[in-house]
């Protein structure tokens, strides 16, 4: 199977005058356009060569690129075949790919925010997606899956009291899976002895990097 590869496409332009054919000696040529483009999963990625071609409308002889093609024509059918908008549906991967990006950086910048107001104004139930070796220093944690949930269950004043998830992971995003399908809702899912600390504590653990998310719902 063909993941990716490349085409080509033809653009239709204007009829030019006063350009002798070689061959037959009209006239008259009709201009078109030459794309070549990078394709992945036959999506058009982006655009890598545009050449001008004229053709004979009489015997049909082709000249192709600026070695066969006079310069002025080249110059004046460019504008014409090669718009933004005219091109445009064959760089849409690579409009795609920018305009995610973008989008994960805003979401990025997004969470940020989020997790520095969930820092400063914990709220029961807030989940805390952690490095439990980090955490709980004295634990001897398996290095590998260390991520583990801690869910704010008593806040007093700046005192917070967490459940501790009796599971840990591999990846922050594996416990991150386990709030999003709603095992992390579940009192089960915890164990019964409780992690205590204060605001400022959990913010300098945050600024360590042992806070790997907060989420809330």
């Amino acid at each position: 199977m063909i993941f990716f590869g490349t085409r080509s496409k033809v653009l239709g332009g204007e009829v030019i005058y006063g350009n002798s054919c070689s061959n037959c000696g009209t006239n008259q040529a009709s201009t078109f356009g030459l794309l070549k483009y990078f394709h992945v999963y036959w999506i058009p990625m982006i655009t890598y060569s545009k050449s001008v071609g004229m053709e004979c409308l009489h015997c049909k002889k082709t000249l192709i690129g600026k070695d066969e093609v006079p310069s002025d024509i080249v110059a004046q059918a460019k504008s014409s075949l090669f718009g933004w908008g005219k091109i445009l549906p064959y760089n849409i991967g690579v409009v795609l790919v920018s305009l995610l990006i973008m989008l994960g950086v805003y979401a990025i910048k997004q969470d940020a925010a989020n997790e520095a107001i969930y820092l400063a104004k914990p709220a029961v139930n807030d989940f805390y997606i952690a490095d439990f070796n980090r955490v709980f220093k004295d634990s001897d944690g398996d290095a590998e899956y260390k991520y583990g949930i801690l869910r704010l269950k008593n806040v007093t004043g700046e005192q917070l009291e967490f459940q501790v998830s009796g599971t840990v992971y591999k990846r922050g995003s594996h416990a991150n899976s386990a709030i999003i399908d709603g095992l992390a809702d579940k009192d089960t899912y915890y164990s019964e002895e409780l992690y205590s600390s204060d605001i400022v504590s959990l913010t300098n653990l945050n600024e360590a990097g042992a806070i790997y998310s907060i989420k809330r719902k």
